[in-house]
């Protein structure tokens, strides 16, 4: 279902400058099962750098951790 989704946003991305909001709408982020964490991850690469953020939800969606991480890389050895 989440590629499904990644790939609707992409194309409608391509398609307008303006993306309509109603196409993406139907998609939400659903809570964890009671008792489990949801980890929502994201990534971007530049090519001076990267950058990694995580965020951590229960079931009741209330945000218990967020890390971000920016990373320089270094010429391979």
């Amino acid at each position: 279902m989440q590629i499904n989704f990644k790939f609707l946003e992409f194309s409608t991305l391509l398609e307008s400058e303006k993306p309509s909001f109603a196409a993406l709408a139907v998609f939400r982020w659903e809570t964890p099962p009671p008792g489990w964490i949801k980890l929502k991850v994201d990534a971007a690469v530049a090519e001076s750098s990267s950058a990694l953020a995580v965020v951590a939800r229960d079931d009741k969606g209330i945000v218990s951790k967020a890390w971000s991480k920016t990373h320089h890389p270094c010429p391979p050895v």
